[in-house]
């Protein structure tokens, strides 16, 4: 069921990406994929070299820093430990927290710029 809701939600926000990258170029493409992908590798290597956390403690607490708990399911089914989900149910809160404290700071900052 949820590979239908992801297939749903992937068809109608790839419906206009021709006309988006048309106007927008492909500069915003690679910059969403920056912020996409450099925190986590980011986190990844800060976890694993400067914390020495294990594999599954730190994609936990990547998978929390996110806030997207699906991401715990493909380790999941590799392992009968709860490392991961703990470490998840550890970062969500506070990630959860952060993301509405610094939404309404960028709100706030960004108030009359027209953004």
């Amino acid at each position: 069921m949820f590979i239908l809701f992801l297939e749903a939600v992937g068809t109608s926000a790839g419906a206009e990406i021709a006309s988006t990258l048309e106007q927008y170029g492909v500069e915003l493409f690679l910059m969403g994929a920056n912020i996409t992908i450099l925190p986590m590798l980011l986190a990844l290597y800060a976890g694993k070299y400067l914390f020495k956390m294990n594999l599954f403690n730190l994609f936990g607490a990547i998978s929390g820093g996110m806030t997207s708990s699906q991401t715990l399911a493909p380790a999941d089914s590799m392992t009968d430990t709860n490392a991961h989900p703990i470490a998840c149910a550890t970062v969500y809160p506070v990630a959860m927290v952060l993301l509405i404290v610094v939404e309404q700071l960028l709100n706030l900052v960004f108030k009359g710029s027209g953004f």
